[in-house]
């Protein structure tokens, strides 16, 4: 039986992920490509308070969503942003930081949801877009536009952290054939040929990992 592939796009905060979600969503429209289903970043839809209860609510929702999708054959690839190698690298900045992180509990339910975000990704996710931003940029596009986070994700130290478990994640579980790197420090408005040369290598693939021919 046919399952369609996932392909998870992440990154630390302010790469563009959600940027990159909607050029692709437009590009596969229904009236260009119906069968490409897209997953938004599930934490937006937590229930809970507490960004480590959030991140953990967020690996169950991915859990379900991405099993439910693979079962409807009718469909040929399926994109998620920030799944579970995002929880992953969340959960492993938490632990190393300590931040979120409050008592022996909570320290147990981190290091046993990365455990199954690790297994969950090399199970069910098969390729991996990458955005790498450095925290500079980061930190600029937070400012810019006009943003009010005070708390651990403006906070230049923290994502230093991330983007280390970003790095780790990608050295160790992702191989070259299911990895795609991404400049992030490209500007939308200042970068525009390199933008729209990085997007259509970014469809390109999308195109090959699907069943079919085209679009």
């Amino acid at each position: 039986m046919k399952r369609p592939k996932v392909v998870e796009i992440m990154g630390i905060n302010n790469s563009g992920k959600s940027n990159l979600m909607l050029y692709l969503e437009r590009y596969f429209s229904p009236e260009n490509k119906p069968n490409v289903l897209f997953i938004q970043d599930q934490i937006r839809q937590a229930p809970v308070t507490g960004e480590l209860n959030k991140n953990l609510w967020t690996l169950g929702r991915i859990r379900t969503l991405v099993l439910e999708a693979k079962e409807q054959t009718h469909r040929d690839l399926i994109v998620i942003e920030r799944g579970a190698g995002a929880i992953f690298a969340s959960l492993d900045a938490f632990l190393r930081t300590g931040n979120h992180i409050e008592g022996a509990k909570d320290k147990r339910k981190a290091e046993s949801s990365v455990i199954a975000a690790l297994d969950f990704l090399k199970q069910e996710e098969e390729f991996f877009v990458l955005i790498k931003t450095s925290i500079d940029v980061a930190m600029q596009r937070d400012v810019r536009e006009g943003k009010d986070m005070p708390g651990i994700f403006a906070n230049p130290l923290f994502l230093r952290e991330l983007k280390e478990s970003y790095r780790l994640l990608e050295e160790n579980s992702l191989s070259s054939s299911r990895k795609k790197i991404v400049n992030g420090d490209l500007d939308l408005e200042k970068d525009v040929e390199a933008m729209k040369k990085c997007r259509e290598k970014i469809i390109a693939k999308l195109v090959s990992l699907m069943p079919t021919e085209g679009i």
